[in-house]
């Protein structure tokens, strides 16, 4: 019983909303990378959002005319990714799966 309660005010403390962390040190908390300050008002920025904004318009229209059909809604990113690769690649940005993501689905192809 000693244990459970712990469990449960370990998961309760879990569950509390980040107070006080800012969004950037989340992120790279939990992804071990540094994000990169965005400026609204600097031109490269701006230009940037533009073309990712682009890239959204893109994907979106491609997934619309294949259509993605899921058991659950939580399995809908893994469909996604290859087309906002594609927008990615279309728009002249070099996108691809990360060589380790490679090598698992290779690994578990073979297991």
């Amino acid at each position: 019983m000693k244990i459970s309660k712990e469990l449960e005010g370990v998961i309760d403390q879990m569950l509390k909303p980040l107070k006080g962390l800012s969004f950037n040190i989340v992120i790279e908390g939990l992804s071990g990378f540094k994000v990169i300050p965005f400026d609204k008002n600097d031109y490269k920025n701006k230009s940037v959002l533009e073309k990712l904004k682009n890239v959204a318009k893109i994907a979106e229209q491609k997934i619309n005319k294949k259509g993605i059909l899921r058991p659950r809604p939580n399995e809908v990113g893994n469909d996604i990714e290859p087309f906002v690769k594609d927008a990615l690649n279309e728009i002249e940005y070099k996108a691809n799966t990360p060589i380790y993501q490679r090598r698992q689905k290779e690994i578990n192809k073979v297991s």
